[in-house]
């Protein structure tokens, strides 16, 4: 962001920084213990995984989202980026960082930058299907639950290799003999890299103006697709209306269609 930019939203830029810095620090065998949370029930001590992070009421009646929603049509990019920080609860049952991931949404002169909040208690589900709407969406509801389903039975120790995945970089080989020089033709590098965000610009019409009393990044897990650059397994959706597993429709409310960084950085 130039310095004639301006942020807003109930993150600072320089917190949101913070959050990609200590996500791409974590190590690969510490990732997966980001989504973990311990619960005493019943007098045992349960480990629980994040499945869904949600866009505060309070944030999406405050003036910042307002105003978000009232120039949807002026958004250049919307993206979820992941992130992690220092757990909420401190205790003896909890880790000390959790993942933390956000909203950026740029327009031309504006940035804003929304928290996400995690709940384990979270029902994203609607037992009748009441609520609804008439948007076209690319996924239906059976296809956003096959995604969901994949996170929850995804084992353990293959959490953190859904964030990483071979990226083409593209590279220009040197060559040097008796103190020359010869430049070789550009070549494609595959290189494992750590997913850094991902860009839903291209529904951002249909999901900011849904979002009023609703909107939830769920958890998802995919097949990795290098050569369409989608490299990564993990695939969050964006819920703007709760499911309903009865139905398999369009008017679902659930985009998955995302842009990933990297490869494709430009709008994130």
């Amino acid at each position: 962001m130039s310095t004639n930019e301006q942020s807003k939203g109930n993150l600072t830029q320089k917190q949101a920084r913070q959050r990609r810095i200590d996500w791409m620090n974590c190590p690969t065998n510490q990732l997966q213990e980001l989504f973990y949370s311990c619960r005493v029930q019943e007098g045992l001590i349960e480990r629980h995984r994040a499945i869904a992070y949600y866009l505060p009421q309070a944030t999406r009646d405050s003036k910042d989202w307002e105003e978000v929603v009232a120039h949807s049509k002026e958004i250049k990019g919307f993206s979820v980026c992941m992130g992690c920080k220092a757990a909420d609860k401190k205790d003896e049952l909890n880790n000390s960082s959790m993942f933390a991931p956000f909203l950026v949404i740029k327009m031309d002169k504006q940035e804003y930058y929304f928290d996400l909040q995690c709940d384990f208690e979270v029902d994203i589900f609607s037992s009748n299907g009441a609520v609804s709407n008439n948007l076209d969406v690319p996924i239906t509801r059976q296809t956003a639950l096959h995604f969901i389903q994949a996170w929850c039975e995804c084992s353990y120790s293959d959490l953190a290799a859904a964030f990483e995945g071979k990226v083409g970089l593209r590279k220009k080989l040197i060559l040097q003999e008796k103190g020359k020089e010869w430049f070789g033709k550009p070549f494609y590098l595959h290189e494992t890299r750590r997913v850094h965000s991902y860009s839903f610009q291209a529904d951002v019409e249909n999901i900011v103006p849904a979002s009023s009393s609703f909107l939830y990044v769920v958890m998802g897990i995919g097949q990795p697709h290098t050569a369409t650059d989608h490299p990564f397994a993990f695939r969050p959706i964006i819920l703007t209306q709760p499911l309903d597993p009865s139905q398999n429709n369009s008017g679902s409310g659930a985009y998955e269609f995302s842009r990933p960084c990297p490869p494709k950085c430009s709008d994130t």
